[in-house]
């Protein structure tokens, strides 16, 4: 098997091949996943705020995914990964099932951090980051056809299996024949596929661009699948915000017109004179850099780390390890942009923050009661760094 993250691997398999990868890189256990699917049965509202794109379904037969009921989610009495999947599979009897986890870097601080360190992993080995989002999903189910039949997702496709069973079946991006066959009208097909064996101890590879489908139709398979989003949605997104701060009224009529000089029409103006007022008092500027940081500080999984509680600030800082920090200053309102882990702060601007993040970038130790001298300055010092030791950016 060709190495995941090998000179090999970038050269001849990125965005070319379907295949199985030989990897020591396992950022996933069976407690880990537990933990981040038993999330979404008491935090769903909490994942879904970090998330807006997280949800579980589930999908029986072959049918349409719904949202589930409780029963379908992890319990307090699932003790283990099998406890679930086997008393699911008790509910259901004989009957086909897949159940979906999306957005689980939301769930679960230990599962942000692992895709992060994968995306990093990812981007050293393949020279670039792909533009689109980092995602992470889990697929659990024991079914011989599902309601998309073949499909394309746009994503890079890098699946860890926890329990074996599933077979992806794979076709060249050229092959958009295939598009939207559903089981058994694949079936002569499956000859033509690389066909994905994902097992325990390697990762299963697809590029964004490939058809696919999957089935596992012997054992309950459980798979956590990190999809590397092909395209950057940020334009889309900005013209989205600023559709949104713009007035556009829904006319009903229009004055008659005539021949000669005219202006703009009042709504135009408006229009107008708003967009010049927006890109003059900056607010793009910063919604733009704030989105950027967040992407950026987050290796592109583009939320942020699910915030843990701090209650004490220790005198000596440094910087975690696995942790990106960026900021960006903002002369116009004097100001700093702070990210990291892809969270984002707006700060007063302040030679002593800059001075902290210098050394903190540096792999310097921080002795924070250097900075104690000017009691107000220190007051928003410490909130700073409360915030940093909130989001595991320093230890």
């Amino acid at each position: 098997m060709i190495p995941l993250f090998s000179q090999q691997f970038a050269r001849e398999i990125w965005s070319k091949k379907a295949i199985e990868l030989s990897t020591d890189f396992i950022p996933f256990s069976d407690n880990q996943l537990l933990s981040a699917l038993h999330a979404y049965t008491h935090s769903y509202d909490k994942i879904r705020f970090l998330n807006n794109i997280a949800s579980v379904n589930i999908s029986i037969n072959g049918e349409k995914p719904q949202k589930p009921s409780k029963d379908f989610l992890v319990l307090d009495t699932d003790h283990t990964l099998d406890d679930y999947i086997s008393r699911i599979d008790k509910i259901i009897g004989n009957d086909d099932w897949s159940l979906m986890y999306f957005g689980l870097s939301a769930a679960d601080p230990r599962m942000w951090d692992a895709a992060k360190i994968f995306s990093d992993k990812l981007a050293t080995s393949i020279g670039k980051r792909p533009g689109g989002r980092v995602d992470v999903d889990c697929f659990i189910g024991r079914y011989s056809c599902t309601h998309a039949g073949i499909h394309t997702d746009y994503a890079h496709n890098f699946a860890y299996t926890l329990r074996n069973g599933k077979t992806m079946y794979t076709w060249p991006k050229d092959r958009l024949d295939l598009v939207g066959l559903k089981y058994p009208h694949y079936e002569k097909y499956k000859c033509e596929s690389i066909a994905l064996k994902n097992n325990t101890g390697c990762v299963a590879y697809f590029p964004h661009d490939f058809m696919h489908v999957a089935e596992t139709k012997e054992n309950i398979s459980v798979n956590v699948n990190l999809a590397f989003w092909e395209y950057s949605s940020a334009a889309k997104d900005h013209a989205d915000h600023l559709r949104k701060m713009i007035s556009i009224p829904q006319r009903t009529h229009y004055n008659i017109i005539h021949s000669g000089l005219v202006n703009l029409n009042p709504d135009d103006q408006l229009q107008l004179s708003t967009l010049d007022a927006i890109l003059k008092n900056g607010h793009l500027k910063k919604y733009m850099a704030s989105q950027s940081l967040i992407m950026d500080t987050s290796s592109r999984i583009g939320i942020a780390r699910p915030p843990i509680e701090v209650v004490n600030i220790r005198n000596n800082i440094h910087l975690e390890h696995n942790t990106t920090l960026q900021w960006i200053i903002l002369l116009e309102s004097e100001e700093i942009l702070i990210s990291a882990n892809g969270h984002c702060i707006c700060v007063p601007y302040r030679i002593s923050f800059l001075k902290i993040m210098h050394q903190l970038v540096n792999r310097e130790t921080v002795n924070l009661t250097e900075f104690s001298n000017h009691e107000k300055e220190y007051q928003e010092i410490l909130r700073f760094i409360k915030s940093l030791a909130c989001w595991k950016a320093i230890c």
